[in-house]
């Protein structure tokens, strides 16, 4: 079974506050915890600010940090540009050139030919 967690009303200190309410005054944003009966005494108080103001753009939330994922095989070209006189940087895109280069200086291995059981036992 959850447990239950109360949550006061930062004006009057009762229990059980119904909601959190954010709001932004200057360049200050804030938060209380208010249960119904002055939520209602909140908004009422606001009420004629909030008829004489203008909308304002949600603001754009910074997106979080992307994971580095490490490429093995980008890695090795990098370390490869930087011993062979390239220049490459640490982040961002390997340059075609550096890549071609690489390429050529590190070929893939054909595939072996496949094993057929008949071979085997031949």
């Amino acid at each position: 079974m959850g447990k239950r967690y109360s949550v006061f009303d930062d004006m009057d200190s009762s229990l059980d506050a119904d909601e959190t309410i954010i709001f932004s005054v200057g360049n200050n944003s804030y938060e209380i915890d208010l249960n119904k009966a002055n939520i209602d005494r909140l908004h009422a108080a606001l009420e004629p600010f909030v008829k004489a103001a203008r909308r304002a753009p949600k603001p754009h939330l910074a997106r979080p940090p992307q994971k580095k994922h490490s490429n093995p095989e980008l890695d090795a070209i990098r370390l490869w540009a930087g011993k062979n006189g390239y220049s490459v940087s640490d982040k961002g895109r390997i340059p075609v050139e550096v890549e071609t280069a690489y390429r050529k200086a590190h070929p893939e291995p054909k595939p072996s030919s496949p094993v057929f059981s008949s071979d085997i036992l031949a």
